[in-house]
């Protein structure tokens, strides 16, 4: 279909469009065709577009990335934290003394500045099955 009155002055054309109309309506949402420049530069607007996405997309992959890490660190710590209140210890890499007990049958663990650990049965290697136990006093004297 070809278009109307394109001989006569864009003023003109809408006095004459609006003259033979059977209706007018104002604010109507229709498809508009476009020229070949315009075309051109929704093409352009729709690559710098696409190339943009992409862009903010990698960003936020990284920013994801950043936070997931963070937050995880931050999950580690707490849940630490967590387990020290809970139990009121924490798991710590050091030098230990074990000091058997022969007579009660229990081996007591120590941390390197004298502090009680725990205690736990004697293992069958550790028991002594020999009548004659010395006596740890802690000092070299001999009684």
């Amino acid at each position: 279909m070809s278009s109307l009155f394109q001989d006569v002055p864009l003023a003109q054309r809408k006095t004459m469009l609006q003259d033979n109309a059977y209706a007018v309506k104002e604010d109507e949402m229709y498809q508009k065709p476009l020229s070949e420049d315009e075309i051109k530069v929704y093409q352009k607007q729709l690559v710098e577009t696409t190339i943009s996405i992409q862009r903010d997309r990698k960003r936020l992959k990284e920013i994801k990335k950043e936070y997931s890490d963070r937050i995880k660190e931050n999950e580690a710590k707490r849940n630490e934290a967590a387990q020290a209140v809970q139990f009121g210890s924490i798991t710590t890499t050091g030098t230990v003394y074990l000091m058997d007990d022969q007579e009660a049958g229990m081996m007591e663990i120590y941390a390197e500045d004298g502090t009680f650990i725990t205690k736990r049965p004697l293992m069958p290697e550790e028991r002594q099955l020999s009548i004659m136990t010395a006596q740890r006093t802690g000092t070299f004297d001999e009684e």
